[in-house]
């Protein structure tokens, strides 16, 4: 046989076997089915994408906001409780380690919360050196009561101000200093007990809380900022225990014993005509502050200082008598007195220089009466 032949015809062969294939799957074909596989790739790649983010979204989303107690474990599941109802009330436990990045978490949602919640914080885990609050409730119209953890020394100023709605606080017993401002505003505020460690409670702490009915002030107690019960108008007791060497609480008046002598701290309301002292050598800021059931005061001769806005906002104060020895009245002493029609100052030729001619807000001499 002739191999020469035969190749030919092998190699024809082979040509039009070539060319049958190609008319049969063009190579377009294949581009297309790559494309094709490459596509139906991705649509899976994007499904399972898909499916996790769908996936992460239940997670973060599956707390269950209508229920009466809702449980946060993760402070990313704290964005869920904006979608409480608004008006209605849960309770709201908190198991979170409290730091730096939680507390900045808090304060940005719980002032956006539009439902009423119980807040109980007893579970929590406080983070190494973690030992305030800070003013993370400030402003948070949602709270109903709060539950301080354990660890926490210090309340943080203004941690509660503003908090209109809040009616108990439960303070931990760790508790040592309550700060200023910490609970100013809370005019809901009905039940707080001062834990036995507590040593300061920081000026205005209780300003405006007008529905607390008592103080019971702790054996250590031994700095009261000014005007820390100023504005509490269903006051009607504080409890000084009668070991402290420092304060007295006698016939509606607390009274703080001082290096020069006697200052008259806060006065409650339990008459139109409260008696003072002759012992009593000042009047601390913000003392009668709001007590509109003041009628007629009578300053002794042995006061020489009262403290701003003193008597401000003592609607019902007709009449006051300032004595000789009263060198220094602060401002606004007696602004918002709006029944105010005499003022008799006694031993007095001028007011002197350094008296705040602002100090009832206009009307300054129409209503002074000078005598002996």
């Amino acid at each position: 046989m002739d191999i020469k032949h035969v190749g030919t015809k092998w190699r024809y062969f082979t040509y039009l076997f070539v060319l049958i294939f190609l008319l049969m799957y063009p190579p377009n074909s294949f581009i297309l089915h790559a494309q094709e596989s490459a596509g139906q790739a991705s649509v899976q790649d994007a499904a399972a994408g898909q499916e996790e983010e769908s996936a992460q979204s239940v997670s973060a989303h599956a707390i269950d906001v209508s229920s009466a107690v809702i449980t946060i474990n993760n402070p990313e599941d704290l964005s869920a409780l904006l979608a409480i109802e608004p008006g209605s009330t849960r309770t709201v436990l908190l198991l979170l380690t409290l730091d730096t990045d939680t507390f900045r978490q808090l304060k940005v949602i719980f002032p956006q919360i539009k439902g009423l919640i119980h807040l109980d914080m007893s579970g929590c885990t406080l983070a190494k050196g973690t030992v305030s609050l800070g003013g993370t409730f400030k402003d948070c119209v949602c709270l109903l009561s709060v539950s301080i953890p354990e660890g926490i020394l210090y309340s943080g100023d203004e941690v509660f101000m503003g908090c209109k709605n809040l009616q108990s606080v439960q303070l931990p017993e760790s508790l040592q200093i309550i700060f200023s401002s910490a609970f100013s505003g809370c005019s809901s505020l009905e039940s707080l007990t001062i834990p036995p460690k507590v040593t300061t409670i920081g000026k205005n702490a209780f300003l405006d809380c007008s529905k607390l009915p008592q103080i019971i002030l702790p054996e250590k107690v031994s700095g009261i900022g000014t005007g820390a019960f100023a504005g509490c108008t269903s006051l009607t007791e504080i409890v000084v225990t009668s070991k402290s060497r420092k304060y007295t609480y006698v016939s509606g008046i607390l009274f703080e014993q001082t290096s020069g002598g006697k200052a008259l701290h806060s006065y409650i309301r339990t008459g139109s005509v409260p008696v003072i002292p002759p012992d009593v050598i000042t009047i601390y800021e913000r003392a009668f502050y709001n007590n509109t059931s003041v009628y007629s005061v009578i300053i002794p001769d042995t006061i020489n200082s009262i403290g701003d806005e003193a008597f401000a906002q003592c609607a019902g104060l007709v009449s006051i008598e300032i004595g000789g020895g009263v060198s220094f009245i602060g401002r606004d002493a007696f602004k918002g007195c709006t029944s105010l029609q005499e003022i008799v100052v006694r031993k007095q030729r001028k007011i002197p220089s350094d008296w705040d001619k602002n100090w009832i807000g206009g009307l300054l001499y129409g209503l002074i009466k000078f005598v002996p």
